[in-house]
């Protein structure tokens, strides 16, 4: 059992799933970092942590495989001030998987690197370059209950705007 456990941490988030226990009955199961991961034959989602990312931002991503082999990827960053909300979403197969650095994930990374993940806008744009699927809107508060959860975590003083 440890030796999965180095295992994990030592190829890192995306295969923490894998290392999660199948659950057949679909029910999500937290994950100590408070990420969920659900399973059935042959698909899982996973909802990574939600990250703080300074100045009133916060970042959800979710990963889904699917028996077919599709893979879906988004990365969504929420500024819990005033709810504008930008998804970054990328699709493939197993057959077609991009190069690490051509993955949502990749992409965030470097824009976290750089600096430069700090408004909604910015990610979007900088998405649409690169030719990343991206959505823009505000939270629906009513039915985002992540989003809502994660800026009451990382944010609270915030919330109070959103009335």
């Amino acid at each position: 059992m440890r030796k999965a456990v180095n295992l994990c941490m030592l190829l890192g988030a995306d295969a923490v799933a894998g290392c999660v226990q199948e659950d057949t009955a679909g029910v999500a199961k937290p994950q100590a970092s408070r990420g969920a991961v659900v399973t059935s034959l042959g698909s899982s989602y996973t909802e990574a942590p939600i990250l703080y990312e300074g100045s009133g931002k916060i970042g959800i991503g979710t990963k889904q495989q699917n028996a077919n082999g599709t893979i879906y990827r988004r990365h969504s960053l929420v500024d819990s001030a005033d709810k504008p909300i930008a998804r970054v979403e990328h699709d493939w197969t197993l057959g077609t998987a991009p190069m690490k650095g051509d993955t949502v994930q990749g992409f965030v990374d470097r824009l976290r690197c750089a600096g430069r993940l700090t408004t909604s806008g910015q990610l979007a744009r900088g998405a649409q370059d690169e030719g990343f699927q991206v959505a823009t809107g505000l939270v629906d508060t009513t039915n985002n209950q992540r989003a809502v959860r994660g800026c009451r975590t990382h944010h609270p003083d915030l919330l109070a705007q959103w009335q």
